[in-house]
């Protein structure tokens, strides 16, 4: 995975030194003081930038009942359900940080860019400055 940069407010995102636009923008949920970014930047990401391998990742998938996303990807099966401060990791449930949940705005879903990267082993880093979330590449 290339470093990956989100910017509060941008519908841009930047996977390794390529920049690509997003149809929604990631934002800080106010209770929770935490990033979220749409489930389509996670497919971005996990593509590598990949437009067409993002449009038809199988690393996804939406259970519109359950509310819930599910991502395969590091060797990794992790969910977050609408609404839910659990996420579950290899069908282990833990309870992100702050009190964030993933959740469903303009028809969009949206998970905590943090709690997807721990999950994923990938350390996360926050510039307060320029209100950028960072995945740094192993």
């Amino acid at each position: 995975m290339s470093n990956v940069r989100v910017i509060i407010g941008s519908d841009e995102i930047t996977i390794g030194n390529k920049k690509y636009r997003i149809d929604t923008a990631p934002y800080i949920q106010p209770e929770s003081n935490s990033t979220l970014v749409p489930l389509r930047f996670v497919a971005l990401a996990i593509a590598g930038g990949d437009i067409e391998k993002a449009d038809s990742n199988e690393n996804i998938s939406w259970d519109a009942v359950t509310k819930t996303a599910t991502i395969s990807a590091g060797g990794n099966v992790i969910s977050f359900t609408a609404g839910s401060e659990l996420m579950t990791i290899n069908n282990n449930p833990q309870i992100m940080e702050n009190g964030v949940k993933a959740e469903i705005k303009d028809s969009r879903m949206f998970i905590p860019f943090r709690a997807l990267g721990r999950a994923l082993g990938v350390q996360v880093d926050w510039n307060a400055e320029t209100k950028t979330a960072i995945y740094k590449a192993k």
